[in-house]
């Protein structure tokens, strides 16, 4: 049986949003649990329900719809998709500008409906493999033996490699292939899958630290931070790796820096 993803549609306009919840109907894999006309209700509804999709109008009688996600955007902790759905097409720029999923115009059009449906569940599904995917490879972890120090990495060619940690210095982000890299104690340079992301590396274990948009390092190598700059113990002293200002309060805060 396919799982049931929840929508929450918020909306003052009654006609509009009965016939939003019309056109929904037909997408079984999808499950309307709440409603909110207004600012203040639908953050409560979005908070209780937590949806996976959201369809979202941008004027609302106390408050904007673009205002209402930026309020809320520090405080969620699940990964939602808005669909910024209005009768005024000049909110589009504005809408993408604050990382909506998608945009779609009043009055609701089937045909226009259905390629967001089907991008949406597509979207969902890939990210819920790939938790699974995660959860799979920390159990593998679990058995490996010095499993403190062992991880699984896994390339873009689907190759598996079992690695002591201190055959780590670091990740770097290559922005020519748009994917992440981990430089080894032998110098070589391994190329991780394309759809691992920043956050996934840093899940494998607590030594990882992100010093920049594009360098998460060994904790277990670093020599020193200067100004913009971290230094790694040998043989990791090749590279200056960048470290960024939010960053580098984020060490010290962790680490007590003196």
């Amino acid at each position: 049986m396919e799982k049931n993803y929840k929508i929450v549609i918020v909306d003052n306009d009654g006609d509009a949003l009965d016939n939003l919840e019309l056109s929904l109907k037909k997408f079984l894999n999808f499950q309307i649990v709440g409603f909110a006309k207004n600012g203040a209700s639908a953050k409560k509804v979005i908070s209780k329900e937590k949806p996976d999709l959201l369809f979202l109008d941008i004027e609302l009688p106390d408050i904007s719809g673009l205002s209402l996600m930026n309020s809320m955007r520090d405080s969620m902790d699940w990964d939602m998709h808005v669909v910024v759905y209005t009768a005024y097409d000049k909110y589009l720029l504005e809408a993408l500008r604050g990382s909506a999923f998608d945009f779609l115009l009043k009055p609701i059009n089937a045909k226009e409906l259905q390629p967001i449906m089907n991008r949406v569940l597509e979207d969902l599904k890939k990210k819920e493999q790939k938790v699974h995917t995660l959860h799979f490879q920390n159990k593998v972890d679990s058995l490996l033996p010095f499993k403190d120090k062992t991880i699984l990495i896994t390339a873009y060619t689907n190759e598996v490699r079992v690695l002591h940690l201190n055959n780590i210095g670091y990740f770097r982000h290559n922005q020519e292939k748009r994917q992440w890299e981990v430089v080894l104690e032998d110098s070589s340079i391994m190329t991780l899958k394309h759809n691992i992301k920043a956050e996934d590396i840093l899940m494998r274990s607590s030594s990882f630290f992100q010093t920049h948009q594009s360098y998460i390092i060994n904790l277990e190598y670093l020599q020193f931070v200067r100004s913009s700059t971290c230094l790694l113990f040998p043989p990791f002293d090749k590279e200056e790796i960048k470290i960024s200002g939010n960053y580098r309060k984020k060490l010290c805060d962790t680490f007590l820096c003196l």
